[in-house]
């Protein structure tokens, strides 16, 4: 969350205003070219208006005449915060600290300074010590806070947020704020109770609609994620991440092509977001739109060539394509820039699997289940190619780690009943298919439950003539 330039306070605009008080100062240095008072004058007049480059001229003729001045030090440094000239701004409230050590205001003027800059260990500096100088100021815990958040210590910047709702227990933004730093810690329900507080200080404020709907969002509750969205984007139809995140959350509840519509809308207000192409990508793949699908990956890579999960999607799309060679070059990519992400070589073991190349299968579901021990899928697949293999024994205990995992799954019972058969292992064998059978039916599944029953009937007879 971004503060205001330094000085923002000090030089609001009203332009129109101080055009008689201009004159007036003119007039008096016509009259007396050496009064330092009017240049400060007339330089916090042009400051008023705007115009930040004639006020600093001001500035400097009252410092020439009055070199030891701390008001026009502090104030031209706040000019060229205006400008957004940080390292001028410094270099003068530096001189204004050491004019007037115990003045809070150029502290933390400085500290905002440091901040545009990217320096928030300095910033902290200057706003510890004008909460020494005044530690009652709640503009300042605050703004420390955000600091903190920047350098990602949230549990520091919840507390500064703390401290400035206990003396200002009525603004918004601190609301909004410490509801983001809860987000970051992802603890989403208190950042839930915060935007709640937040946008019953300020309902009219987007961000803090969208906000909320991150957390609902993180929390699976995609359809209050979608209403929040919804309601930032009527506040603020420009807003594209809020286009972005109700595609996202539309998308999770299978709603693809509400999905898609606000992933144009958004690519309409930002059309260089590498990841709304990522995401408009796979939801055109779950649409059976491939080659929509594929142009909007080739975008995302095009935008982000070190986009990994952009070259497994297009990967994935290949694969549904049946273009086998493209999947693997794009999983080769993947695995390249991201060697620790199981699913790109499950991704890959796959298409071999299709192409009938097991070993390299197998190899790829080992180095996939050496980093990621807990999806089931990994051991299914495997177990699927040693059973190809001949290697009954191995696909027994890869199925037995899935049924672990997930003792619901009727097609590994079954699967792990026919390996069990091919080992003559037939009271096993009949077991898993009757409990392939209960869930096939439970399931709808009626060809599949034929097919089980039929293996039943051939077992049991194979046994009653042995």
């Amino acid at each position: 969350m971004e503060d205001e330039a330094p000085g923002a306070g000090i030089f609001a605009d009203e332009v129109g205003t101080f055009d008689p008080v201009i004159q007036d100062f003119n007039e008096v240095l016509t009259r007396s070219p050496n009064y330092a008072d009017a240049y400060l004058g007339r330089a916090c007049a042009f400051g008023r208006l705007g115009e930040y480059a004639l006020a600093i001229k001001d500035f400097d003729q009252a410092i020439r005449l009055r070199p030891k001045d701390y008001d026009s030090y502090f104030l031209r440094g706040c000019a060229w915060g205006r400008l957004r000239k940080f390292d001028k701004a410094i270099e003068d409230l530096n001189v204004a600290i050491s004019l007037r050590p115990a003045y809070a205001d150029a502290f933390i003027i400085r500290a905002h300074a440091y901040g545009e800059l990217g320096q928030y260990e300095r910033a902290l500096q200057d706003y510890e010590a004008a909460l020494t100088l005044n530690p009652d100021d709640p503009d300042v815990y605050y703004n420390r806070a955000l600091a903190y958040g920047e350098l990602k210590m949230y549990e520091r910047a919840i507390d500064d947020y703390d401290e400035a709702i206990r003396l200002n227990p009525h603004d918004a933004d601190i609301f909004h704020n410490r509801g983001w730093a809860y987000g970051k810690l992802e603890r989403y329900e208190r950042a839930i109770e915060d935007y709640d507080r937040a946008i019953g200080l300020n309902p009219f404020d987007a961000e803090i609609y969208y906000g909320r709907g991150l957390a609902y969002d993180r929390l699976g509750r995609f359809e209050r994620a979608c209403e929040d969205y919804g309601d930032a984007i009527r506040l603020n139809p420009d807003l594209a991440n809020a286009y972005w995140g109700r595609g996202l959350a539309s998308a999770r509840l299978g709603r693809y092509v509400e999905a898609i519509d606000d992933y144009n809308a958004a690519l309409g207000l930002n059309p260089s977001m590498a990841g709304i192409y990522y995401n408009r990508g796979r939801a055109l793949r779950q649409l059976h739109r491939y080659e929509e699908a594929i142009v909007d990956y080739n975008k995302a890579i095009e935008l982000d060539p070190g986009d990994a999960d952009a070259r497994c999607g297009r990967g994935l799309t290949y694969d549904k394509m049946t273009q086998y060679d493209l999947a693997i070059a794009d999983y080769n990519v993947a695995i390249s820039l991201n060697p620790k992400d199981a699913v790109f070589y499950y991704n890959r073991g796959v298409v071999y699997r299709e192409l009938e190349n097991f070993n390299g299968a197998i190899d790829d579901f080992n180095r996939a289940i050496r980093l990621d021990a807990t999806d089931p899928d990994m051991y299914h697949n495997r177990g699927w190619v040693y059973s190809k293999l001949g290697n009954f024994e191995k696909a027994i205990t890869d199925y037995n780690e899935v049924l672990r995992l997930n003792p619901e799954d009727a097609d590994v019972h079954y699967m792990r009943g026919l390996a069990h058969i091919e080992l003559q292992k037939y009271d096993a064998a009949i077991e898993d298919l009757e409990n392939a059978l209960d869930l096939f039916i439970i399931q709808g599944r009626d060809t599949a439950s034929e097919q089980a029953l039929d293996k039943l009937r051939d077992l049991r007879q194979r046994q009653a003539t042995t």
